[in-house]
């Protein structure tokens, strides 16, 4: 280890990797990510920021979820090679990965991205016996979805801003407002089963924050792999459709949203409700992803992140709003004769 690396670089050593350079990469709102050489390999690392709590959990479940999925057979993941846990710090081989850039999106991408979801492991008893994690904001009836989301309101009740208060009181809160009483009638309850929870066997080991923005293709554009599993664990794949859908790091285009939906249901055929759920859980999500945009807003961001811009808040007010015109899911494309 050189004096200009960081101190984790040594750590590495005991587990074989000697590092001669270390290169970064990105440096993002949860993470820092870096490529390792050696003498004879490369390696990504991914470094964790955050609380020390929260992002030794987030590693926690990456980690195992990455390594449940492999000893699975999973094809579209790359598993861990080496965890420092007390540096926050986790190696993976270094593959060379292209990111799905938001203007250049293809109905190819959107197939490949259903196709790796597609290959996710239901619940089964054998499967819930060697991994219990639940994903973040996971839910399994429509009252727990909506209290996700109340939640998240909640937090912004904090926040020191006269233009997202007056979103909150004008559109957030009467909106999840409407939408839960809409998911309380009998009609919404049915689709999550005779019960009103989803079934165990309906539900899949997701990596949560999914979508476009955390798949990459290989440079033969042969394999597309996930990444970014720090939310994983047991969830419903309505709502991993929904996100997709609505996630804003890499948009999937609204030419391209029918087929995706189409695809994507294809691989849950056994799953009758889906599309149902799905159609209850857009505009909900829809709310809920606008809160998420606007995370940076709370007190408790600055704490272990850079102070926000004037001008990004700006922005993600505007986000936010844009957000909250998606009210309804885009129906599957029709099957060609």
């Amino acid at each position: 280890m050189t004096a200009s690396q960081p101190t984790w670089a040594e750590a590495l050593a005991a587990h074989g990797i000697a590092a001669r350079t270390v290169e970064p990469l990105y440096s993002g709102v949860n993470s820092e990510r870096f490529r390792v050489e050696t003498a004879d390999a490369r390696y990504f690392v991914k470094r964790y920021r955050g609380a020390p709590e929260e992002r030794q959990t987030r590693l926690q479940h990456e980690v195992e979820g990455l390594r449940f999925l492999h000893a699975g057979g999973v094809r579209a993941i790359v598993a861990p090679c080496a965890v420092l846990p007390e540096a926050a710090v986790v190696c993976f081989p270094f593959h060379d990965f292209a990111p799905i850039a938001a203007a250049e999106v293809r109905p190819e991408d959107c197939t490949a991205l259903a196709a790796c979801y597609g290959e996710l492991p239901r619940a089964t008893a054998a499967h819930r016996a060697r991994i219990a994690l639940i994903a973040r904001d996971a839910a399994f009836t429509c009252a727990a979805h909506v209290a996700i989301v109340a939640e998240r309101l909640q937090r912004l009740e904090a926040v020191a801003c006269d233009p997202l208060q007056a979103l909150l009181a004008g559109v957030l809160r009467p909106r999840l407002q409407r939408i839960g009483e809409d998911l309380s009638h009998g009609s919404a309850a049915a689709a999550w089963g005779a019960s009103g929870e989803l079934p165990w066997e309906q539900r899949i080991f997701s990596p949560s924050d999914a979508g476009l923005h955390n798949v990459a293709w290989d440079t033969a554009r042969t394999e597309l792999r996930c990444f970014d599993f720090e939310y994983c664990g047991w969830d419903d794949p309505a709502k991993l459709l929904c996100d997709c859908l609505l996630q804003p790091a890499v948009p999937l285009p609204p030419a391209l949203a029918p087929g995706f939906v189409a695809a994507f249901a294809a691989y849950f055929s056994d799953d009758g409700q889906l599309l149902d759920r799905a159609r209850w859980l857009y505009p909900l999500l829809a709310v809920k992803w606008a809160a998420i945009v606007l995370n940076p807003l709370l007190p408790s961001w600055a704490t272990h992140h850079p102070p926000l811009p004037a001008s990004d808040r700006t922005s993600r007010l505007q986000r936010a709003r844009a957000m909250l015109q998606r009210s309804a899911m885009p129906e599957p494309e029709p099957p060609t004769a």
